[in-house]
């Protein structure tokens, strides 16, 4: 089995960043986070300056600077696009699923256990979504893995160096990814394991029942000396921009970074009205174990009679306290926990090898009841699905091809069935197999046909489109209503953001955002060419209020070019475009 060991772990890393990347340039951004790390890093390339990220010509404060470095490469090679945009996130999910691969085998999983961690790693929902997102949260959960794994090794073989500078090198980097919440769930991990060890000292290996405890083999360097070269890798690394951002910001940046989108979103008012129970992450966790919920609930009634060995403990400790502050913070939303699944990941390759083994240990009627529970959530998504491609698609409006997403549900159908039998026969295998086959079936025909079809709707590439296609860079373009971050990145030249209200409004005074009246101004002034972006609704009240208001007359050359309908997923509703010019277009300009 060692020398299958390093091909299963590479064959996964193949495996795992061919799906993170798959069908990736199919679908544009997703707003609104996508598309403001895209433009951020289009204009760090653009500018040069690759201290200080920025959006739309602004200071963008909310998160430290190592995911648009990352990005910046992948985009400047494959294009200003969403495939050059998601290739760090993918190719840190694959690098993550291999160190999940690994790390399950280090904490004495059998060779098929874990590869159904991994398998977890790739198919569970939470995980998946965020690791073909152009966003920090692919990178920030890799480095956690690599932490979390390096204090195993600690808890397993003692220390090394090795494992010692590795460890305070990943939390470095994930500072840099996003501040102090990636080293925060490292160490109240690590809080918890000491404090735990303390009240129960006598820790035993879940499978061969021997008292753990670290050998005190390789070095015996004081502490101090330990600490201080962790603490100063730590710095190295991350103080060099800290110290850069602070003097071209005059400590501003890292002020409101740490300030507002940390300390902030945890103790203050919800950003963006993102808010929810203090149980919200536990309404959200069946759908984000999907579709591996059948053997995630057994494993948790496996996992909580084993609470005195090093496995389940650590795995407990990696979790648990994370979880409990995400609930408490003020700011909810569904993947702040998703450096903590990785947990559950592992905790489900140890309990298959514990059903393999035969020490499980659990009671049969209580098991029996989870794997129906989980194994049946599972088999019902797929009626689910198939429910709301033929009623929801018609009652929404949606004009797209059926096909794709009936073929989606009937793969999910099919085999959440089959593993539903399998599942409570024990036969664990194939009920694995089912379930895994049907969400790569499903997740290839969703990526390859089904999304491109619904990407058909939505407003801002087409609207990018249309703005390319018949002005040239220097048009100014002012946007009203339509104000996402996508529009911003696909126009790709910077965008005037005015007020959506009367020119009696005062609040529009910040340098990128002006009143109606300034924004009709720019457009009646035939020397600039200029182009509004805004819903129909919108124009006409534009139009109406400065004549009335105004007693303001349009010059003949202003012009509606475009006028289009399209859906906004992301508020479920349709909107009605337009674009409004002060010039003949170029080459005209679609319907």
């Amino acid at each position: 089995m060692a020398n299958r060991i390093p091909k299963q772990a590479v064959l996964w890393f193949f495996f795992s960043f061919f799906i993170f990347l798959l069908g990736n340039n199919n679908h544009g951004v997703w707003d609104r986070d996508e598309p403001r790390y895209c433009e951020a890093t289009r204009e760090m390339v653009a500018t040069g300056d690759w201290i200080v990220p920025r959006f739309n010509g602004n200071l963008r404060y909310d998160k430290p600077v190592l995911t648009y470095w990352l990005m910046a490469p992948s985009m400047m090679t494959f294009g200003m696009n969403e495939f050059g945009a998601r290739f760090p996130a993918a190719m840190a999910a694959a690098v993550r699923t291999t160190a999940v691969f690994l790390l399950a085998l280090a904490m004495g999983a059998s060779l098929r256990g874990a590869w159904i961690a991994a398998a977890g790693s790739v198919t569970m929902a939470l995980l998946f979504f965020v690791s073909k997102a152009a966003t920090t949260d692919s990178v920030l959960i890799l480095t956690v893995t690599i932490a979390m794994a390096m204090l195993w090794m600690r808890i397993k073989d003692g220390f090394r160096w090795s494992t010692h500078l590795t460890f305070w090198g990943a939390l470095a980097l994930s500072t840099l990814v996003k501040g102090p919440v990636g080293p925060a769930f490292v160490f109240l991990a690590w809080l918890s394991w000491h404090g735990w060890n303390r009240l129960r000292p006598d820790v035993r290996d879940a499978f061969d029942g021997s008292y753990f405890s670290a050998p005190m083999a390789g070095h015996r360097e004081p502490w101090a000396l330990r600490l201080a070269a962790g603490v100063g890798l730590f710095l190295l690394i991350a103080l060099p921009w800290a110290i850069a951002v602070s003097i071209k910001t005059e400590g501003d940046f890292l002020r409101v970074s740490f300030g507002k989108h940390v300390v902030g979103r945890i103790t203050t008012e919800p950003t963006n009205h993102h808010v929810g129970p203090i149980f919200y992450y536990l309404l959200t966790m069946i759908p984000s174990l999907f579709p591996l919920v059948g053997l995630a609930l057994p494993a948790l009634d496996w996992s909580r009679r084993l609470f005195s060995t090093a496995q389940v403990r650590f795995l407990y400790c990696w979790f648990v306290p994370g979880f409990i502050v995400v609930s408490l913070a003020t700011t909810k939303l569904p993947h702040y926990p998703a450096p903590l699944y990785v947990a559950m990941c592992l905790l489900m390759g140890l309990f298959w090898t514990a059903t393999e083994q035969g020490l499980t240990l659990a009671n049969w009627r209580v098991e029996r009841w989870l794997r129906a529970v989980g194994a049946g959530f599972v088999a019902l998504v797929g009626p689910g699905l198939l429910v709301a491609t033929s009623i929801g698609f018609d009652r929404v409006g949606l004009d797209v091809p059926r096909l794709p997403f009936m073929l989606v549900g009937l793969s999910f159908t099919v085999g959440g069935i089959v593993a539903f039998v399998a599942w409570m026969k024990r036969q664990d295998l194939l009920a694995a197999k089912s379930w895994g086959i049907s969400w790569l079936l499903a997740i290839i025909v969703t990526m390859l046909w089904a999304l491109p079809t619904l990407d058909a709707q939505r407003p801002s590439k087409a609207l990018a489109e249309v703005l390319h296609e018949s002005f040239d860079a220097k048009t100014r373009v002012i946007a009203v209503e339509y104000q996402e971050p996508s529009l911003v990145f696909y126009w790709g030249n910077g965008i005037t953001m005015a007020s959506k209200n009367t020119n009696k409004d005062k609040s529009a005074t910040s340098e990128n955002q002006l009143d109606r009246a300034g924004a009709m101004a720019m457009l009646n002034d035939a020397s600039q060419p200029t182009a509004l972006v805004t819903t129909a609704d919108r124009w006409a009240k534009y139009e109406r209020e400065y004549r009335e208001d105004d007693g303001g007359t349009l010059l003949p050359h202003v012009r509606v070019i475009h006028e289009g309908r399209y859906f906004q997923f992301e508020k479920g509703r349709f909107i009605d475009m337009v674009i409004v010019a002060n010039g003949e277009p170029r080459g005209g300009a679609k319907p």
